[in-house]
């Protein structure tokens, strides 16, 4: 079984508050109507709650997720909610789960009233400095200037003048290929008449006076 007292105060720019006391467990059976409970305040146009825990017995996972999921929709909002003289056993369990840094707890009603008012503060004003900033003024197009054409002079090609063979130019050498493993043979540049043997496959060939190779079989 679970309980509401409600009730209603206001910040000092006049924005409602809803300060709601919460009797009993918060498990399978209650997070329901827990649930529908506080997020129909959004419905009525109330954007902050404080929401007193010191005579909640208990609550499960679920309600803890759903504890979650209202501190999201307030804040989607633009508002908040924040726990108040919540036990020390399920700060505790807030810690351990990592809750602490999505739900607000304060010590007090009137220091959750002062967050939320200076919360709606620091947003009011930062909305309207955006609203009053100038807007960007896009640069005027410049007249494009033309460039002055370059002229290239074409002149005639330099005329190469005929270079003379070095003396110290390698003479030609003679290479054959093997008829048996068609590598190739060097035979330098003055090969002289006689017989041969390829460095790879070692067949022996003969080079004759008429200048014929003759591969021995």
């Amino acid at each position: 079984m679970i309980q509401f007292q409600n009730r209603q105060i206001q910040l000092p720019d006049g924005a409602p508050v809803i300060v709601s006391r919460i009797l009993g467990s918060i498990d399978g059976s209650t997070v329901r109507q827990f649930e529908e409970k506080l997020l129909g305040f959004l419905g009525q146009g109330v954007q902050h709650l404080i929401i007193v825990f010191s005579q909640v017995n208990y609550i499960n996972s679920t309600g803890m997720g759903v504890l979650v999921k209202i501190a999201d929709k307030f804040q989607e909002s633009g508002g908040d909610i924040s726990l108040i003289d919540v036990p020390d056993k399920l700060i505790a369990l807030f810690n351990m789960l990592g809750l602490l840094s999505l739900i607000k707890l304060s010590k007090s009603e009137e220091e959750a009233v002062q967050t939320f008012y200076k919360n709606r503060s620091q947003g009011s004003g930062s909305a309207q400095q955006a609203s009053v900033q100038p807007k960007p003024v896009a640069p005027k197009p410049q007249p494009a200037v033309s460039q002055p054409r370059r002229t290239v002079s074409r002149s005639a090609p330099p005329k190469q003048a005929a270079t003379k063979p070095r003396s110290g130019a390698k003479r030609k050498t003679y290479i054959i290929r093997c008829q048996s493993c068609s590598s190739k043979i060097n035979l330098g540049a003055r090969p002289k008449v006689g017989t041969y043997r390829c460095p790879r496959c070692m067949v022996v060939f003969k080079l004759q006076k008429n200048g014929k190779i003759h591969f021995q079989k």
